[in-house]
């Protein structure tokens, strides 16, 4: 269990819990949407140190379809939703404006969607039963969104809610190669032009399913030249090595600087790199929106 020190200020009379307290020995000792009734109670919780869950980051919202002429109203089946799918849930706004990651447990037709419980964050006060709530998920290649109501929270035997079966689904295609900045490491091997060069450290700054830009301070060659890539991404918590093959499309220098730009197209990607390059791409889609170019 990972827990983060609760400071002095984040605890008030009156206000619920955003979060369940637990004591140095990791043990619950108040739950979250619990009030702290009289200023005694407060003192007396502070007496010793408190702790709750150290929360995953929470992303901020997603591009989610709204009405326009790209957008078109889908059924629930084409969402292609599977048991253990990320989807970004966003609270009322009496609740809160941060959103969480939850994942689907299952659902049945025309009545409900079972999904685990979000983690509140800094939410300012519990959901409730009632609470209308935004969903939205990646899948394929397509963007959904919907509002649905939050029907039940299950506590036993784990937190989990039942939300209102969707009515009316929008779903907006997106581009078959969608790009997003990133920062990543890559290793560059087999420079064509410079046979004994090794191993060159390079930086990948926008990546698609199918290539992506490469800032490098060493050569990589020509327009048309080859070379072999590497370099590791992490999928819902997996880490995977991929090792592409890259063919150089564009080039261009960066100023007065020694660095070069490289747009390279990706060769001899294998199927299983390919998905799960893809799944990455819509992961950080979903949970680092401002990445999209």
């Amino acid at each position: 269990m990972n827990l983060t020190p609760v400071a002095n200020s984040e605890l008030s009379v009156g206000r619920p819990l955003p979060w369940d307290l637990f004591d140095q020995l990791q043990q619950p000792i108040r739950p979250r949407g619990a009030v702290i009734d009289t200023a005694e109670e407060l003192n007396s919780l502070l007496k010793e140190p408190l702790f709750r869950l150290l929360e995953e980051p929470v992303p901020a919202a997603i591009p989610v379809p709204t009405p326009g002429a790209t957008d078109q109203q889908v059924r629930f089946a084409d969402m292609q939703l599977r048991v253990g799918d990320r989807m970004q849930f966003q609270p009322p706004p009496k609740v809160g404006v941060e959103r969480s990651i939850v994942r689907v447990i299952g659902y049945v037709e025309d009545l409900t969607l079972m999904v685990t419980a979000p983690k509140s964050g800094q939410w300012q006060a519990p959901l409730m039963e009632g609470d209308e709530v935004v969903l939205r998920i990646f899948g394929g290649q397509s963007a959904y969104g919907f509002t649905s109501h939050v029907d039940r929270i299950i506590k036993l035997p784990f937190d989990y809610l039942h939300l209102e079966f969707p009515k009316r689904i929008t779903g907006r295609l997106i581009r078959k190669s969608r790009r997003i900045k990133t920062n990543l490491p890559v290793s560059a091997s087999g420079i064509q032009r410079t046979p004994g060069a090794g191993t060159i450290t390079a930086t990948i700054s926008n990546i698609s399913a199918t290539g992506a830009e490469i800032h490098a301070d060493a050569s990589l060659g020509e327009i048309g030249d080859s070379f072999s890539l590497s370099f590791r991404i992490k999928v819902h918590g997996i880490e995977t090595a991929l090792t592409p093959h890259a063919e150089i499309r564009s080039l261009k220098q960066e100023g007065d600087s020694k660095t070069t730009r490289y747009g390279v197209e990706f060769k001899m990607l294998q199927t299983s790199e390919a998905l799960t390059l893809q799944s990455w791409i819509y992961q950080e889609i979903i949970e680092h929106p401002d990445s999209l170019i």
